[in-house]
């Protein structure tokens, strides 16, 4: 029904005929949903700002250390994604 609804030219069809014509093409319709970010997330943008230029800083004196590169810290990637990045 929603397809019916963004494409025009699709008025004329039934809903039945559409899937089968979708099922058999092996293509998929996803539908993207605005989540909203906590409250917590927001606030906290400057600090993830601040620390992701103090990592990006001491990045290469843990390369001199230990002799890998990146940090692979689960906490850390979790926070970033819940602000979006």
């Amino acid at each position: 029904m929603e397809l019916k609804k963004r494409l025009p030219e699709l008025e004329k069809s039934f809903v039945d005929d559409i899937a089968n014509n979708l099922r058999g093409s092996g293509l998929g319709i996803v539908q993207q949903k605005s989540v909203p970010r906590p409250m917590w997330a927001r606030l906290s943008l400057p600090f993830a700002l601040v620390f992701l230029l103090l990592l990006l800083i001491t990045m290469p004196i843990k390369f001199m250390i230990t002799g890998t590169w990146g940090y692979k810290v689960q906490w850390l990637s979790n926070w970033f994604k819940s602000l979006g990045w």
